[in-house]
């Protein structure tokens, strides 16, 4: 009797594991985070004067709120964007009180432009525009400093705004 090999079947290889879509900045919380302090404070300081700017600076941390409270639930990044849209009604009303002064004491002047211009009103509304720059830039500031916290993970929790950030009420 001869003997044949017999045919032994070999195993069969290891599927490939499948390809996992690429990351987008949608994927990152802690830049999300940094979004959303940066699109609500820059946007709603502008909001005083009625531009779209203010408009999109509460939209977009609310948008990010809720599509991180649809998608993955992320603690940091719902603390992080609802603070944000808190902090931006904060400079929403800071820009309506500077900008309703402003248009008041060019009203005065309107009225009267002798007393305007006697009595220091021109004074008094340059000196609101300087103000109104200062306060931009240390909100422009604070903006920053919170944008690159939250991108670099930390979570800043502002003095009065933070504690009803960490329970929203939305």
């Amino acid at each position: 009797m001869v003997d044949t090999p017999v045919a032994t079947a070999q195993p069969a290889a290891p599927a490939a594991p499948a390809a996992q879509p690429a990351p987008t900045f949608l994927d990152d919380p802690k830049a999300l985070a940094g979004i959303a302090y940066l699109a609500g404070g820059i946007g709603g300081y502008g909001f005083g004067d009625g531009g779209y700017w203010g408009l999109l600076g509460l939209i977009i941390p609310l948008a990010i709120y809720f599509h991180n409270k649809g998608k993955k639930n992320d603690p940091f990044l719902a603390f992080c964007s609802f603070q944000a849209f808190l902090w931006t009604l904060v400079v929403v009303g800071i820009g309506f009180v500077f900008y309703f002064l402003f248009v008041a004491s060019l009203r005065t002047a309107y009225y009267d432009p002798i007393g305007y211009y006697a009595g220091g009103g021109l004074g008094a509304s340059l000196g609101l525009i300087g103000l109104f720059g200062m306060v931009g830039f240390v909100i422009m500031l604070i903006d920053l400093f919170l944008a690159f916290k939250a991108y670099s993970g930390e979570k800043v929790k502002l003095p009065v705004i933070g504690g009803m950030a960490e329970h929203p009420f939305l």
